[in-house]
């Protein structure tokens, strides 16, 4: 038994003796013998290394570490140690922090309930959770600037509900003196509760900020709240009782989660610009040397390098951190009184972005290959030109942006510093205001009761259905409703296990309450799934924090849902079914009798970006040096930084459609994502032109003969591309193949050329022109080239989602 144990070794012992192992011949140093070894750097102990580390040798000199031969109680000791290490440095992460914050500004809003001091301040009222709830909304994980405009938006918020709110109580004192109450509560219904969440909704799909968005559900909850609890409307009565303690719990609210932000590690918006503007410079400087590295050897490998391509993705989001603190920056400047410093900082993000464009007209322009560079001396010319003078602009933006760096520095070193205010003064308008918003091209970066008494406790709770059903897309709304129905059936679930364990005791749930807001929180903030987290939250609220206000005599003076002895099981059952109703009154508006598809959207939007595009080439782009600008801006290239806003548009729209649910089959996100990248760099390409073209609008006498010159050729050339953009929004319109006989731009691009060789022979033209005369035809011919290409691939793109046309595609039925 022995020896055929021996012969026939374990799996694990195997591991140590497979043949592929090298074999070496060693000397033995005490017998001097040579013999012929396995050679492994497998320690000889078989166990597993869960202490190894960086810091391990790897040749045995583990082998003899005390770790090895700790007990069981060690190694748990050592484990723990481990994971407090973990701990600390997730705590001490910039996450780990915001869900403290968020959560410590949770604890102190929900003192507004457990603390009798602060719970009498706010009066007589069931409803002081709300105090909490707008800790959520407004949390605190965010900058100082952010903050700022938080707090301005909540007030705003609260303002609307209280004019929607006194208006209705006059309404409804008018009617009731003509005699026609019924008649005054059908306005104040239609108009004022219809009308007012109805703009609230409009608001929030307008202006899709994040921010925004919480302040229209604090404006609902507090125009509902009014609305329903006070009873003056329906008494046709004026109070502003409920008016004044829903003011005070809005305050409290947003002071509890402003302090919390701005004494807790506070986090400054212009730092956070000031590291953006350092990580972009440097990245600027890496993408430019790949891009001369891959215009000097005339391929584009460089530009397919992972480093490049990581540098391009690191600049993009760095530019759009940069976008984002600017704007955030700018609340906390003004309310420091350093507005000068904001102007200058938005002048080196402007100065940043336009030498980011000097960079991909480079990248853009000057995809040269070997065999065209042998085949066309007019396109190698035309290459280097442009080249060469895109590298000049690129340098011109960067002098511009050091001017504009050494004068922030001033301003921010001078002594003592000064310190305005002029925004107050805004009946006055600054010329610095006049001068950018005079300036052409620049992105707007400072860019929303019922008398039954049972409906009348489920006045918070109209608050998740005026959130579930908002006007959104088939994708928003699955994605959506998911989130806020399993986070109130998880809130739910917290709140009766919370309300079991504690027993009443304010203390425990208190403490409940807090940990639940560490979970939430980093759904909100860690995750980005905010709808999900403050429905948890906002469920918890509505059960365990309503229920204590029952149980303590705080109530609107009736015994619904249990009363001082509060049925738990009652009040969330009726959160989940408010919850529900709402949803499902979402879906059905949404897929029956409003229904927005993002697909519909994409493939709308997509001809029209075409069509745009077509309008712009069917009057050749040059001809505005000659005839004058176009009187219609659809049909003027300068509008090519609008066309790249609404691509970014189909672009959120595309990630939205991959979660919508159609018969048709799923959505072919990938093909739609090939054709928005190509769209991009067409869109590029004619950004790149209009830069050329915006340098100076009146000609020179050396341009003016060589437009002249080839004016023909470019209107055929016009005439082609704008024809196939025609062609492509007709076939992405009737989800019809194309037509694989479509006009060849090569040709008539490659008569221009000649044409423009043939002005270079001619020396009496000739003489009247200037190397920099030819920049402009030099860009045209880079450009149309671009856009050949980029036409070929979109054609490939509906190929790949319509198929070919065929003999089934011509029957006659």
């Amino acid at each position: 038994m022995n020896g055929a144990s021996q012969s026939q070794p374990s799996a694990s012992a195997r591991r140590f003796l497979r043949p592929k192992l090298r074999q070496a011949t060693l000397i033995l140093p005490k017998t001097g013998e040579r013999v012929r070894r396995t050679f492994t750097l497998r320690s000889p102990d078989n166990e597993p290394q869960d202490d190894a580390d960086d810091t391990t040798p790897l040749l045995g000199g583990n082998a003899s570490s005390p770790a090895r031969h700790q007990g069981p109680v060690a190694k748990a000791i050592g484990k723990v140690h481990d994971g407090s290490k973990k701990a600390y440095g997730f705590a001490t992460s910039k996450l780990g922090i915001n869900l403290l914050k968020c959560s410590i500004a949770y604890l102190l809003g929900s003192m507004a309930t457990f603390l009798p001091p602060l719970s009498n301040f706010l009066g007589h009222n069931d409803g002081k959770h709300m105090v909490a709830t707008i800790t959520v909304y407004f949390h605190p994980a965010r900058s100082a600037g952010s903050m700022i405009e938080a707090f301005m938006l909540a007030i705003i918020a609260f303002v609307y509900a209280t004019v929607i709110s006194f208006s209705s109580m006059g309404v409804s004192m008018a009617f009731a003196e003509a005699d026609l109450l019924v008649l005054g509560h059908a306005i104040v219904l239609i108009v004022f509760c219809g009308g007012g969440l109805g703009m609230v909704g409009w608001v929030k799909q307008k202006l899709g900020n994040p921010l925004v968005n919480v302040a229209c559900s604090l404006t609902s909850l507090a125009l509902i709240t009014i609305l329903t609890k006070e009873g003056a409307v329906q008494a046709a009565t004026f109070s502003y009782i409920k008016v004044v303690q829903v003011l005070k719990m809005v305050f409290m609210g947003i002071t509890a989660a402003t302090v919390v932000s701005l004494l807790i590690k506070p986090v400054s918006a212009r730092n956070l610009l000031r590291d953006d503007m350092r990580k972009a410079t440097d990245v600027l400087g890496d993408m430019l040397v790949g891009i001369t590295h891959s215009f000097l050897s005339g391929t584009e490998e460089e530009l397919k390098q992972p480093e490049y391509l990581q540098s391009s993705s690191k600049f993009k989001s760095s530019f759009s951190s940069m976008t984002k603190n600017l704007g955030e920056a700018k609340k906390e400047h003004y309310v420091l009184g350093t507005e000068q410093e904001y102007h200058l900082e938005s002048r080196l993000v402007r100065a940043r972005k336009e030498a980011l464009e000097a960079v991909y007209s480079n990248r853009g322009l000057s995809r040269s290959k070997p065999l065209e560079v042998l085949a066309d001396y007019e396109e190698v010319a035309a290459s280097c030109g442009y080249f060469s003078s895109a590298l000049q602009d690129c340098a011109e933006e960067m002098i511009v942006y050091l001017d504009i760096l050494e004068e922030l520095k001033q301003e921010v070193e001078k002594s003592p510093r000064k310190r305005t205010w002029n925004w107050l003064l805004f009946w006055r308008k600054s010329k610095k205001a006049d001068s950018d918003e005079s300036r052409p091209d620049t992105p707007d970066i400072q860019n929303q009761a019922n008398q039954l008494k049972m409906l009348r406790k489920l006045d918070e709770r109209l608050v998740f259905f005026i959130d579930s059903t908002g006007l959104r897309l088939f994708s928003g709304e699955k994605i959506s409703r998911y989130q806020r129905f399993s986070g109130t059936c998880l809130g739910a679930v917290f709140a009766i296990t919370a309300w079991i364990a504690a027993h009443e005791n304010p203390y425990l749930l208190a403490f409940f309450g807090w940990l639940v807001s560490l979970f939430c929180f980093y759904i909100i903030v860690g995750k980005g799934k905010g709808p999900m987290g403050r429905f948890i939250l906002l469920t918890y609220n509505l059960s365990a924090l309503y229920a204590y206000s029952l149980s303590v005599q705080d109530a609107d003076d009736d015994d619904d849902e249990g009363g001082v002895s509060p049925e738990i099981w009652e009040i969330t059952l009726h959160r989940v079914v408010a919850v529900m109703v709402g949803c499902i009154w979402g879906i059905i508006v949404t897929r029956l009798i409003w229904p927005i598809s993002a697909r519909q959207k994409i493939k709308d939007g997509v001809c029209v970006l075409w069509l745009r595009m077509a309008l712009i080439w069917k009057r050749d782009p040059l001809s505005m040096l000659l005839d004058g600008a176009s009187a219609s801006s659809f049909a003027d290239i300068r509008e090519s930084i609008r066309l790249q806003r609404f691509l970014n548009h189909l672009e959120a729209l595309r990630k939205a459609a991959a979660s919508e649910f159609e018969i048709s089959g799923p959505f072919p996100s990938k093909i739609y994502g090939s054709l928005f990248s190509t769209s991009g760099r067409i869109l590029d390409a004619f950004h790149a032109m209009n830069v050329v073209i915006s340098k100076d609008l009146k000609a020179s006498p050396g341009e003016m003969e060589l437009l002249k010159y080839t004016r023909n050729e470019r209107i055929q050339l016009s005439s082609r591309i704008s024809h196939l953009f025609s062609v492509m929004a007709s076939s992405m319109k009737l989800e019809y193949p194309l037509n694989d006989a479509l006009p060849n731009i090569e040709h008539t691009r490659d008569r221009l050329l000649a044409r423009i060789f043939d002005f270079r022979k001619n020396g009496d033209r000739n003489e009247v022109a200037t190397d920099e005369d030819y920049e402009l035809l030099y860009a045209y011919v880079l450009v149309t080239g671009q856009i050949a290409q980029d036409i070929a691939s979109l054609g490939q793109d509906i190929e790949h989602l319509y198929g070919v046309l065929n003999e089934d595609n011509l029957k006659l039925q």
